[in-house]
């Protein structure tokens, strides 16, 4: 035909990932959750969770993101943890 053309629309392929990123992200604030939003302050669980939480921080900040100042990466962890809490808040 004399002026029309076709539109093939693309082919996208998705590709399943071959690791977990939420986990890491779902552990860090499971854990931040325990330790700063917990309703018994005095509660040892808490207290093992802040641990947990500040070394599973420490391994993550040493595995991806070594060249960021450590300050810097806990603070936008911690800003991530409250927004995937938010997210995933459930009902």
């Amino acid at each position: 035909m004399i002026g029309s053309w076709t539109y093939e629309t693309p082919v996208r392929t998705i590709v399943p990932c071959t690791h977990d990123l939420a986990s890491p992200a779902s552990k860090l604030a499971e854990l931040y959750d325990q330790s700063q939003n917990s309703l018994r302050p005095l509660d040892p669980e808490r207290a093992r969770a802040g641990i947990a939480f500040k070394e599973y921080l420490g391994i993550l900040h040493s595995t991806h993101a070594a060249d960021v100042a450590f300050d810097s990466f806990r603070r936008e962890a911690i800003l991530c943890c409250r927004d995937f809490l938010r997210k995933n808040k459930a009902p």
